[in-house]
């Protein structure tokens, strides 16, 4: 699946990275993939908004720059997985 994002009035594809793709650092780790709030909504079918309060209310990790939050691409698979329901009942309280 791979998402598009406008950025001005340039349109950005964003293609799926597999663990051989990502960039390392120096010491051998990965390097964080941050998205935006809005291709956190894209890519989630969810609202900013619903976005937004998923991060303040602590359910979404996030790293705050300025004014702006970023979402890493792991968290968001993260937070999909403990979001997944288990016998048609989903777990609210670990979403």
């Amino acid at each position: 699946m791979s998402a598009v994002s406008t950025i001005g009035s340039a349109f950005v594809r964003l293609e799926p990275v597999g663990p051989e793709e990502l960039s390392m650092t120096e010491d051998g780790q990965r390097a964080h993939n941050f998205l935006t709030v809005a291709e956190v909504a894209y890519l989630t079918r969810l609202s900013k908004a619903t976005v937004y309060r998923l991060v303040r209310a602590g359910h979404m990790p996030a790293v705050r720059f300025g004014r702006s939050y970023r979402v890493t691409e792991s968290d968001v698979d993260d937070y999909i997985l403990r979001a997944t329901v288990q016998d048609g009942t989903p777990d609210v309280r670990n979403a």
